[in-house]
Parts: C-alpha cells; sequence; structure tokens
C-alpha cells in the first residue's frame, strides 16, 4: 500500500521538487565538463542549509552561476584562481540590490576554502569522481554492510585533511566523520549524482539501492507522524540509517526516492512542531499519515468558573456519544475559548459557555 501511494506522489512532486530545492540552481548552470558539473554540484549541496531555499538560496547561486557564465568562464576557474574567486563572489548582482555571497552562516572566506580544498582534490585525484568510486569500491571489496556509510565519512576525512589546523568552522563545512552527524548535505549531494530523473544520474558506478537518507528534523519529524515511530534524539547518523531502513522495506530498490516525498511537508510547513498548526489537509501524505487521523489534543488550565462548567458537563452527559475528544479553555488565536469539541464524523466545534444565552456566545 505505502509503496503504490509514496510512489504517485513521488510522480506528482517530481516537477514541483525542482522549484523548492537547490538541484533548481544545479540545473540552472551548463557545466565545461562532468569535472565541472561534480564541482558545482558539490558546492551548491555543501552550501545548502539553514538558509531558505526558494527566496534566498537559489536565486543567489542560480545569480553566481549566471554571472560565471556571462564573463566566458566557468566554476571550475574559480577553483583554480583564488583572486578570481574573490572578486567574483564579492560582486555578483542577485535579487535587487544584493550583491556578493551571502549566508546565514558562512563568509564569502568560507567558500574560498572550500575552493581552495576543491583545488587540492583535483590535484591529488584528478576528480571528485576518482575519489568517490575509489572509496565505494574499496567499501565493497571488505564487506562493508553500508558501503555508502564508509564513502560518506571517508570522504569527509579526506575533505576535511585539507582545512588549515587552525579553522574552527570546520563543521559548518564538512562534520567530522567521528562524530553523529546525519551528513545530510553529502547524502544529499550522492542522491542527486546518482539516482534518474528528477536527479543529474551522472555516476553509474553507484548502486542506487545502497544510498542513504538525506535527513534533517523535517524528515524525520514527517517520517515519524506518518508511520507513528519514535526515534531518540534528532537528525543524527542513527535515525539516518534507521530512516533509510524504513524506506527499504517500502522500495529496496530505490529507497531515496522518497527523501523530497518527506521533506516537503516540513518545507512546504504542512507539517511543523506544534501539531496543532499543522496543515494535514494540504500535504499529500496526509492519506496514509498516522498522525493525521489522530484528533488533536490541547493541554490548558480550565478557567471556566464552576456554573460554567457544570452547564458544559451536563451538555456533554447528554452527548456522550457524539463526541470522541473535549478540550476545555483551549487558546484560539488571540482569545481562550472555553472549549473545542471533536465528534465522530470529524467535525470540530468551538463552544463559549454561558448561563444565560447572549449574543457572545458561540
Amino acid at each position: 500500500m505505502f509503496k503504490k501511494y509514496l510512489s504517485k506522489v513521488f510522480e506528482r512532486l517530481a516537477e514541483v521538487y525542482h522549484n523548492t530545492s537547490a538541484l533548481n540552481a544545479v540545473r540552472s548552470y551548463a557545466p565545461k565538463s562532468i569535472t565541472d558539473l561534480e564541482l558545482w554540484t558539490f558546492l551548491c549541496a555543501l552550501l545548502n542549509f539553514r538558509t531558505p531555499v526558494i527566496s534566498w538560496l537559489n536565486p543567489m547561486l542560480k545569480s553566481l552561476a549566471e554571472n560565471v557564465e556571462k564573463q566566458g568562464l566557468k566554476i571550475i576557474d574559480l577553483v583554480h584562481n583564488e583572486s578570481l574567486a574573490r572578486e567574483i563572489l564579492s560582486s555578483f548582482p542577485w535579487g535587487g540590490k544584493r550583491k556578493g555571497f551571502k549566508h546565514r552562516f558562512l563568509n564569502i572566506g568560507d567558500v574560498l576554502l572550500l575552493l581552495h580544498i576543491f583545488r587540492n582534490l583535483l590535484r591529488d585525484y584528478n576528480s571528485l569522481r576518482t575519489i568517490v568510486k575509489e572509496l565505494y569500491e574499496r567499501a565493497l571489496s571488505i564487506g562493508i554492510k553500508e558501503p555508502m556509510e564508509y564513502v560518506v565519512k571517508g570522504l569527509a576525512r579526506v575533505l576535511r585533511g585539507y582545512m588549515p589546523k587552525g579553522y574552527r568552522r570546520k563543521g559548518l563545512l564538512i562534520p567530522s566523520p567521528s562524530g553523529n552527524s546525519a551528513f545530510k548535505r553529502l547524502n544529499l549531494f550522492f542522491r542527486w549524482m546518482v539516482r534518474p530523473y528528477p536527479d543529474l544520474g551522472v555516476w553509474d558506478f553507484i548502486d542506487k539501492r545502497c544510498l542513504l537518507v538525506s535527513l534533517d528534523t523535517g524528515v524525520l519529524r514527517t517520517v515519524s507522524r506518518v508511520f507513528n515511530v519514535k526515534f531518540k534524539r534528532g537528525a543524527i547518523w542513527d535515525n539516518v540509517l534507521k530512516v533509510t531502513e524504513i524506506f527499504r522495506k517500502i522500495d529496496s530498490e530505490d529507497p531515496t526516492k522518497y527523501d523530497y516525498v518527506f521533506s516537503r511537508p516540513a518545507i512546504m510547513k504542512y507539517c511543523v512542531k506544534d501539531p496543532a498548526k499543522n496543515k494535514c489537509y494540504l500535504c499529500p501524505l496526509n492519506e496514509i499519515c498516522a498522525s493525521a487521523k489522530i484528533p488533536l489534543t490541547f493541554k490548558t488550565e480550565a478557567k471556566m468558573s464552576k456554573r460554567e462548567e457544570e452547564i458544559l458537563n451536563v451538555y456533554l452527559a447528554l452527548k456522550k456519544d457524539k463526541y470522541d475528544y473535549v478540550g476545555k479553555e483551549v487558546p484560539l488565536g488571540s482569545r481562550r475559548v472555553d472549549a473545542i469539541l471533536h465528534d465522530k464524523q470529524c467535525k470540530w466545534y468551538v463552544v463559549e459557555v454561558e448561563q444565560k444565552l447572549n449574543y457572545t456566545a458561540i
């Protein structure tokens, strides 16, 4: 049931995904070579965190790529020429009056360091593909259960090895392989490179069955609510493996195709931390979501007068078979209402109790 339903959602959202993903910026660029594409895609993936994708990240990255191309250059030229990269990153126009690279947590110096890392990687391995393929084939040869875990952490170790010893922001760019990071951006990058449309599908040497979920708190929340599964802590590596296993049980051949099906509800703010603010009626997963079928509960202090509560209780006693949920003294917008009721036909009622019927009664 889950596979058939999720596959339909996947097909319906494939085009929508491009507008709400940094892959939109990746596809806006015409690369010089496969190596150039790999570096641009990897850069977009590494910058894709804690910054609004639709309103900020995509416009900025697309303008950067457009400005580079207008000057007859390619991204790989910035990798090999630091002074040129600094000049362009500082001055390219985008978003009206904005100029230059801007990110909530990174600065131009951080991007220049990433380009420096890419330069050293090309010097030592000729391409990003070479080092990834080497790690992947080594994982398979020694029988690693999760070969992509070996690849992700091995690549992180290599990249961090190119960073200056005194650099204090390593974790912002590349998390430590000895920690418990979910490595969301690296897993996202591998999915882009390996999976077919709407991903890029340019690396055929990795089996998509081995890919791991690009996990963040939004995806974890949605998975938890849809399948009614509880996870300890948050977006950590242990939960990457657990969520991937859930997806593999649905589709063992292509588990990460559901990455963006489960990420969209959080990104579009349909599935939020406070269940009372969910927009389940808009969510593409509402028909299979266990949480969407549970009436909301509110924990608030009762402040009705004793007489008003008596009146409410008398009414509820008369209608005891009608309602399956009663919430008393519930905050609703800018006010507090005496009660909210939910009946077995899935209708909600807002209740204001009055000793005498008047115009303030609802």
